[in-house]
């Protein structure tokens, strides 16, 4: 679009300008080859005042306009003809703030400010009026990219914590069997240190109340994904145990745009192999895959099914099997096999899945399998 504006300027210099004029035109607004130039040194390159060139610059220019308004009674129009319909179809007088936006990130007519300035010219623009209005625009333009940006990085977080998620063999339509508005069914405004913490949420409707800032994390990802249509806390009441006995609220459900539903137990990754935190998720495990929903143990930068797959050192893994064959042990057994090893998080998560472990957390006992 830009070639053409300019193509069509040259053109119609042409057509209406003389020698001089185009000469004139050419330096003032960096067209035909030549760089923009101030009325100065125009001046000094024609042996002219300021005043003059400034003179020839608006003279020129109304030649433009007024042949662009010549009515014809032929049917190809002419160069300034062209131009003048070019220019009304992207700039509209009556609105200069409108004008600047459609001119810069609509049409992609014009980027330089040289040439805009000569567009708002050749249609009668206040060039007050109109340039103030390119730079309000062009800081929109800047804000709105930043935007985009910031939008593109949470995506790129949720993204992450997607690939975490189990999928059950029939996955439903989540937003047809549970809808938008899941009941919490637990109360979690209160609990034994008192009020949990609160925020406002506009996908939910509501206020999300969280008692840890992992889970406030979490949920502010949620509230700001593009992907997600809907979430809320405590979704569900799931029973467990032998005898079904007791009673577990995993902590979000969540709806994708795409109509598929994904159930989350928000934990950070040195929690997750706790005992009770793996058999509390085979319970989701089993809820989700009759609900055909996702379910996932995850914090925001990895998730249980990750860890599991992590890479296990077979000299570690080794030595804490033979630390475990008489009996299990606490944490001072354990620190001289981590001080030896130093695993990571993740290769000690590993292991305790792999092998089937029991670990406890207060205090700190790690054994087999009973």
């Amino acid at each position: 679009m830009q070639r053409e504006f300019l193509k069509l300027v040259e053109e119609a210099a042409f057509e209406a300008l003389t020698s001089r004029e185009r000469s004139v035109i050419f330096r003032r607004y960096g067209i035909g080859g030549y760089g923009a130039t101030t009325l100065g040194q125009i001046g000094k390159n024609f042996k002219i005042s300021r005043e003059r060139v400034r003179q020839i610059v608006n003279k020129s220019t109304m030649k433009i306009i007024s042949r662009s308004q010549y009515k014809t009674v032929i049917d190809s129009p002419s160069a300034c003809q062209k131009l003048g319909r070019l220019l009304k179809k992207h700039i509209n007088n009556d609105d200069a703030s409108t004008d600047a936006v459609r001119l810069l990130v609509d049409s992609g007519l014009i980027d330089q400010e040289e040439h805009i300035h000569l567009a708002l010219v050749l249609n009668r623009v206040d060039l007050d009026k109109g340039m103030k209005s390119i730079t309000k625009a062009k800081k929109a333009i800047a804000e709105t990219q930043k935007r985009l940006e910031t939008e593109a990085r949470r995506d790129e977080k949720f993204n992450r914590v997607l690939k975490g998620v189990e999928w059950p063999s029939l996955v439903v339509d989540a937003r047809v069997k549970h809808g938008k508005r899941i009941n919490k069914k637990r109360d979690t405004r209160q609990n034994d240190k008192g009020l949990y913490e609160y925020f406002d949420s506009k996908k939910s409707g509501r206020c999300i109340y969280y008692d840890s800032e992992l889970e406030h994390s979490f949920y502010q990802l949620l509230e700001n994904a593009s992907l997600v249509e809907y979430y809320a806390e405590q979704p569900f009441m799931i029973r467990y145990g032998e005898y079904k006995d007791q009673k577990y609220y995993p902590d979000v459900y969540v709806l994708l745009k795409d109509g598929r539903g994904i159930v989350f137990e928000v934990k950070p990754s040195f929690m997750m192999p706790l005992r009770k935190n793996i058999v509390k998720y085979k319970a989701l495990e089993d809820f989700c895959k009759t609900e055909g929903l996702g379910y996932s143990m995850s914090g925001i930068s990895t998730s249980f099914s990750e860890i599991r797959l992590s890479r296990v050192r077979r000299e570690f893994e080794l030595a804490v099997l033979e630390a475990l064959e008489l009996q299990s042990i606490g944490w001072p057994q354990y620190l001289k096999i981590k001080e030896h090893f130093n695993p990571s998080i993740a290769e000690f998560c590993a292991l305790i899945s792999r092998n089937n472990l029991v670990l406890q957390e207060k205090p700190f006992r790690l054994s087999k399998l009973r």
